[in-house]
């Protein structure tokens, strides 16, 4: 149906990657894994799609169990072989909404095991890129600055930000609790988020050289933006 309607590509989600695999002698297995990620990628490359990326690796970082943390890092290996087998060099990270008690709020130890998946992801071939993205309903991080924070404390080249629009207003704008579903002076904070996106955000986090085709008109709307950004400061087409 993507193809049918002009998409160009598409994102997996694991949980349907895993569904494939269920469906395989054996179970969900890491190789029938691999196996059902093979199938996907030839299913789309049939139809001239490409894979955007694998996501979501849930509840990723800042685990105060670090056993746990350590056993992240081997699942984050099988995600590396479902990539190469899908042909994709991106996996999205949401920010964890696990109960407060089972993650510390010390952003240099969250900062910290992004950096280890990071470069883990350096060592492959080709290399994996990340993309981080802020739930509106996240634990520790749930602002689209918060994730800015920990991406620039990472510091690494394959480590970026996932925008989303739902996310972003679902903090600052909407509010199905309030008499009118907003949040108080909703419109001017919302404005002032938008300002700091184009003022704050280091244009080299949503883009690589191996961006696919299908992300090239956001590409496009990016730099109309930039272009744009003037007039959008002074509230001129905001």
């Amino acid at each position: 149906m993507a193809a049918k309607y002009g998409f160009q590509g598409i994102e997996v989600f694991y949980e349907d990657l895993v569904d494939l695999a269920k469906s395989l002698p054996g179970g969900d297995t890491p190789s029938n894994q691999i196996t059902a990620a093979r199938t996907i990628h030839d299913l789309c490359a049939a139809r001239s799609l490409t894979i955007i990326c694998l996501q979501p690796f849930m509840h990723f970082g800042g685990l105060i169990d670090r056993q746990a943390q350590a056993q992240q890092y081997e699942e984050l290996k099988l995600w590396f072989e479902l990539c190469h087998a899908l042909e994709t060099d991106l996996i999205l990270f949401p920010s964890s909404f696990l109960p407060e008690e089972q993650l510390t709020d010390d952003m240099d130890v969250i900062a910290a095991d992004f950096t280890v998946a990071a470069d883990m992801g350096l060592e492959q071939q080709p290399q994996i890129k990340f993309a981080f993205e802020a739930l509106c309903w996240g634990t520790r991080i749930n602002r689209w600055e918060q994730s800015w924070d920990i991406i620039q404390r990472v510091d690494r080249e394959n480590f970026g930000i996932c925008l989303d629009s739902y996310n972003i207003l679902g903090r600052i704008y909407a509010d199905p609790a309030a008499v009118g579903g907003k949040t108080k002076d909703c419109d001017t904070v919302t404005k002032e988020s938008i300002k700091h996106i184009l003022t704050d955000i280091d244009v080299s986090k949503f883009t690589s050289e191996r961006e696919p085709s299908v992300l090239q008109r956001g590409a496009t709307l990016a730099d109309e933006l930039v272009e744009k950004r003037e007039a959008i400061l002074r509230g001129e087409l905001v």
